[in-house]
């Protein structure tokens, strides 16, 4: 079954909107738990996490329902992901093979300047003497 540009993109804002809405929840949840706003507006408990939840949730929602109806930001998505299905993605192998290709030139990297570290060293220790 191929998914259209449309459904990937809308997935895609609703995924984000998600992590908005976490990120302002946790703001305001902290922002509440300071101290202050408490000392303007008597809260309880429940009401402690009511507000942050439904603040967030304004936020992300509003986030949301903006870009999805900027013409400019929804067909730039669209593009985006039109352009990532023409990625060609290498195989595990292949991505095996280079990520140990790298991490063995990182080794010898370390190794060739631990060495020279050392024999500067050395060589600072015997003028200094």
């Amino acid at each position: 079954m191929a998914v259209d540009n449309q459904t990937v993109y809308n997935y895609s804002l609703m995924a984000l909107a998600l992590m908005l809405w976490f990120v302002f929840y946790s703001l305001f949840a902290f922002i509440i738990e300071l101290g202050p706003v408490q000392n303007i507006i008597a809260t309880s408990e429940t009401m402690n996490t009511l507000i942050p939840f439904v603040l967030g949730l304004g936020v992300a929602g509003g986030a949301f329902y903006g870009v999805k109806n900027h013409e400019v930001a929804n067909r730039f998505g669209i593009e985006v992901i039109a352009e990532l299905r023409k990625v060609v993605w290498p195989a595990r192998k292949e991505v095996t093979g280079t990520t140990t290709g790298v991490l063995i030139f990182i080794f010898a990297v370390a190794l060739f300047l631990f060495a020279f570290d050392k024999l500067f060293g050395f060589m600072i220790k015997l003028m200094i003497r």
